[in-house]
C-alpha cells in the first residue's frame, strides 16, 4: 500500500481504494507473467530453455518425473497411452461402479483397472478383476478426467452416452 499510496493520493484514492488498486495491480502483473513466460515458451529457444530448465532443475525435484508421465499419460501426450480405455467396472459384484481405465490386460483373462480418487487423479486404487465386471465405456480418457478431477461433476453426461451398456446385466455385455 505505500507503494502506491503517492499515485492515490495524486488521484485523490480513499485508503481503502489503494489496498484493491495494490491487490488488482499484483494480480495484472502475475498475469502478465504467466503470459509472456507462455509465449516465450512457444518459441523455439523458449522450448530449448524449458528443456534445460526440466533436466537440470525441475528433475532433481522428488516425485516430480513421476507426476510428470502421470499427467502427460492422462492427457495423452506420450507415444503409449495406458489408460486408453475407460471403463465403468464393479469392483465389489454389488452394482457400484467406478469410473477406471484398463491399464493391461493379462493373459489370464484379468484386467488390471486403475481407478483414480479425486480431485487428484495422481492417486487411486488398482483392481484385478475378470472381464465381466467391466463394461467398456465410448468415453475419451481426458473427459472421464475431467468427471474424476470434478469430484463427480458431469458423470451423468459420460452414464447417459453409455446407458444402454450399463443396463444389461454384466453377463450379457460382450466385448468389442
Amino acid at each position: 500500500v505505500q507503494i502506491i499510496n503517492p499515485i492515490a493520493n495524486l488521484i485523490n484514492l480513499p485508503d481503502a481504494w489503494a489496498g484493491w488498486l495494490v491487490d488488482l495491480t499484483a494480480l495484472a502483473l502475475v498475469l502478465a507473467t504467466f503470459f509472456l513466460i507462455g509465449l516465450i515458451v512457444q518459441t523455439n529457444i523458449g522450448k530449448q530453455s524449458l528443456g534445460i530448465f526440466e533436466k537440470q532443475v525441475l528433475a532433481q525435484l522428488p516425485f516430480y518425473t513421476t507426476l510428470r508421465d502421470t499427467v502427460q499419460q492422462f492427457l495423452g501426450n506420450r507415444d503409449k497411452m495406458p489408460f486408453s480405455e475407460v471403463v465403468a467396472v464393479d469392483v465389489f459384484n454389488n452394482s457400484t461402479r467406478m469410473i477406471g481405465f484398463i491399464s493391461e490386460e493379462m493373459e489370464d483373462g484379468r484386467l488390471t483397472i486403475f481407478v483414480p480418487t479425486g480431485p487428484n487423479p495422481t492417486n487411486g486404487f488398482i483392481f484385478c478383476v475378470q472381464p465381466d465386471q467391466i463394461t467398456r465405456l465410448n468415453v475419451r480418457p481426458d473427459e472421464a478426467m475431467r468427471v474424476v478431477v470434478g469430484v463427480g461433476t458431469g458423470a451423468s453426461v459420460l452414464f447417459q452416452r453409455n446407458e444402454d451398456a450399463l443396463a444389461k446385466p454384466q453377463n450379457e455385455i460382450k466385448e468389442e
